[in-house]
């Protein structure tokens, strides 16, 4: 893909430490035509990924996960990273992050 997601957003409402709580939402790409899905990661920084959270089709998937109370944060996870994807694979280069 060629387009990258505009923006990610997430709060924490889960104040327990190494648990998360809330939504984590993300604005689409401006063109979504070489776009299949959007791949949502938890990250060690804002380009490093550590694992999956989802893959979120295009276009009927949402652009919202909501996570419930007490969710268990992966060991050295401190960003949401999201990016475009389709059946070529991830664009590692087309991506969006924010700070958990």
């Amino acid at each position: 893909p060629t387009r990258a997601p505009q923006v990610l957003s997430f709060t924490d409402a889960d104040l327990d430490k190494d648990q998360i709580g809330g939504a984590v939402e993300f604005v689409r790409a401006t063109f979504e035509t070489d776009i299949t899905y959007y791949a949502l990661y938890f990250g060690s920084s804002s380009s490093t990924v550590l694992s999956l959270l989802a893959n979120l089709p295009v276009p009927n998937g949402g652009t919202k996960i909501n996570l419930g109370m007490n969710f268990p944060l992966p060991a050295g996870a401190t960003h949401f990273l999201v990016f475009s994807a389709n059946s070529n694979g991830v664009a590692w280069d087309q991506g969006t992050c924010c700070v958990l």
